[in-house]
């Protein structure tokens, strides 16, 4: 049984990946229905769905698929196009196969099936291709009286031809097997590969010179053919050698040209090595990041220790510790890193679904997939970018005669995009729709007594904007089932804050939104600047750290009665000590004594500082969560273990400053 449910989780993680992947290659051939690769891409993914089902008993799932790989046959023979009603059914299949999978894998109930299978088989039956989809020659052979088209072009009544092609390597090619594989896999999805000279092993193992050869079953045209493998760079030359028709009565020439082939040919496409990748639950990588930071803490342990005795030996011995698990470290947290891309690919089957719920033409975008962030901080962030997505399909983008009759594009256009800062990761959700009406927000604020109407003068754009991440906050006259710009902010401002990041919002009335996450690379291990405040010692990230002040040169001022630092370019940030925040002197004893240093912490909207007894120094930290009890508790982000043995609360200056605004 163990080893079945071994088989069953390899299944599970592998069909996941099919199935975004037939997700992603419908939604790209509705935006190019004429492309051939995503049709390739679904008819595959489908195809191999469905023998893996049947391996593993799930003949529910293993129908299905193979009514839906059936249909998508009939669009890579050209004999129906893949319009909206179809992408429409086929993904709607494609949710009721994740639905089964989970219910044969040991799940839920199990879904009904009879009536999709029903409408993909009428669907698949409904073989009339429109005329658009006819291509010239086709037309020109119907003119012409011909029940066929020339078996010299790759689309008809049987569509497909078997093509042997020789592809020559550059001479200076260093990778050759890499290269060989290109091509073969490119080839792969534009038909079927029956064999490759030599075989699959040997070009694996580089087992020849300059040249091989593939043997392709294919629909499309010996010059789409080659065009294809000149494609892939190093490949000087690519030839078609011989032509077979794939009709209904070519069964016996596919046999007669596969035993014109050399001996032994394996009909598989080839494959690098399989031991380059390995699967890895993510819970033994919490199990790795965990035992790392406990050898961290007891590395700074002992060199504490060592420093205290003076022992030089044991010092040259920590320093390679040191050294090798840094090292360490690194390795095993870069093995949870993880493209953000693997989050966002389910973001454009939900733009799409919603804003044909919606009626709204919407464009979407996404940039930055292969930026890497931490997997827990990754999984997170998902619901908080659906909430600011569905806002700005729904509240964001205006409908088309709208959009027209400002002189707007008619369709709209909604960005998700990822950029690395320094030890962070920006991830922005923009929309160039009708943008937030700022005087309208500040209204509801005074209206619900979060300010002071007489006090407009004090709040800037994004001061007001914020007023939307409060709880129950919306403009939103009517409520909609995916309701107001309000709804739902509070518990993106939460979540994100959570993480020990933070959110900013950008808005021209008329022009648009944005909506900027700011977020740690990993929750695990920080390099932070220890202060010292009293008998008691705090952890500050570096990441958010400008500069340290000391004393002199803090350029220490006040206006309106509060202490700022005025900054090298003339421009003012306030001074906020400590010791105020975490309650050990006075909020009226604001001014910091003449020996503390001012840390610039540095916030996305702004520059302030903290007023600090001591610096401690910068040191590798590991961050420990708080308890159940301190989880509402601001300001901090969690605790640290010294080389002491001594506890350090971390700060988070994302809430820390509010804290003392309000004291």
């Amino acid at each position: 049984m163990g080893d079945m449910d071994a088989y069953r989780d390899i299944f599970l993680s592998e069909s996941a990946e099919y199935i975004q992947g037939i997700i992603d290659g419908l939604l790209s051939l509705e935006q190019n229905p004429k492309d051939l690769e995503p049709v390739e891409t679904v008819f595959r993914g489908a195809h191999s769905l469905k023998g893996m089902s049947a391996t593993m008993g799930y003949e529910r799932t293993a129908g299905l698929t193979h009514k839906m790989e059936s249909l998508m046959d009939t669009v890579r023979k050209r004999e129906q196009a893949p319009d909206h009603t179809l992408i429409d059914l086929m993904l709607e299949a494609v949710d009721i196969v994740k639905s089964l999978i989970e219910s044969e894998s040991g799940g839920s109930e199990l879904p009904e099936t009879e009536r999709i299978v029903e409408r993909l088989v009428e669907r698949t039956e409904r073989k009339s291709p429109p005329a658009a989809m006819i291509t010239e020659p086709e037309a020109a052979d119907c003119e012409n009286g011909a029940g066929e088209t020339s078996s010299a072009v790759s689309v008809g009544t049987s569509g497909e031809m078997i093509q042997r092609i020789r592809v020559q390597l550059e001479p200076e090619c260093v990778l050759k097997s890499v290269r060989a594989y290109m091509v073969i896999k490119r080839l792969s999805h534009m038909g079927r590969i029956v064999e490759t000279r030599p075989d699959a092993r040997e070009i694996e193992d580089e087992q020849f010179d300059d040249a091989f050869e593939v043997v392709l079953q294919t629909p499309a045209t010996p010059e789409q053919v080659v065009e294809a493998a000149m494609y892939v760079s190093e490949v000087r030359d690519a030839t078609i050698v011989e032509t077979v028709d794939a009709g209904p009565a070519s069964a016996a020439d596919e046999e007669q040209l596969a035993q014109r082939s050399q001996a032994g040919g394996r009909k598989e496409i080839p494959k690098l090595s399989e031991t380059q990748t390995v699967r890895i639950s993510i819970g033994h990588l919490d199990s790795m990041v965990n035992l790392v930071g406990e050898l961290v803490i007891l590395r700074s342990r002992l060199e504490a220790m060592a420093r205290h005795i003076d022992l030089k030996p044991m010092l040259d011995a920590l320093e390679e510790l040191h050294q090798i698990s840094s090292e360490l470290q690194h390795e095993v947290m870069e093995t949870r890193m993880v493209p953000v891309g693997n989050i966002f690919n389910r973001f454009p089957r939900m733009v799409r679904d919603l804003a044909r719920d919606l009626g709204k033409d919407i464009a979407f975008e996404m940039d930055g997939l292969d930026i890497e962030l931490d997997r827990t901080v990754l999984d997170e962030i998902g619901d908080p970018i659906v909430h600011l997505l569905r806002n700005a399909i729904d509240h964001g983008v205006e409908p088309a005669k709208k959009r027209a009759a400002a002189g707007k594009p008619e369709r709209g256009m909604v960005r998700l995009s990822a950029t690395r800062e320094r030890d962070s990761v920006e991830i922005v959700v923009s929309d160039d729709g009708g943008g937030m009406d700022i005087e309208r927000i500040w209204a509801k604020a005074c209206e619900r007594g979060l300010a002071d109407a007489s006090q407009r003068d004090a709040y800037d754009d994004e001061d007001v904007l914020r007023f939307t991440c409060t709880p129950g906050f919306s403009t939103a006259e009517t409520a909609t089932k995916v309701s107001g710009r309000g709804v739902g902010m509070d518990v993106v401002r939460g979540k994100v804050e959570y993480l020990g990041g933070s959110l900013l919002i950008r808005s021209v009335l008329g022009e648009g939104s944005q909506f900027i996450l700011s977020l740690p690379l990993t929750l695990a291990i920080i390099q932070a600047l220890l202060v010292r405040c009293g008998e008691y010692v705090f952890a500050l990230p570096l990441g958010s750290v400008a500069e340290v002040l000391p004393p002199a040169e803090a350029g220490i001022d006040t206006v309106d009665g509060r202490p700022v630092v005025v900054l090298r370019d003339g421009s003012i940030a306030p001074l906020t000590r400590l010791s105020v925040i975490v309650g050990l002197t006075p909020a009226s004893d604001g001014m910091p004594a003449e020996n503390e240093h001012v840390v610039l912490v540095e916030m996305p909207d702004q520059t302030r500082a903290l007023a600090v007894e001591s610096l401690i120094g910068r040191q590798e930290i590991v961050i420990k969560p708080l308890g159940r009890m301190f989880k509402q508790l601001r300001g901090l982000a969690g605790a640290t273990v010294l080389g002491d043995g001594r506890v350090a609360l971390i700060l988070d200056p994302r809430s820390l400053f509010s804290m003392g605004d309000q004291r």
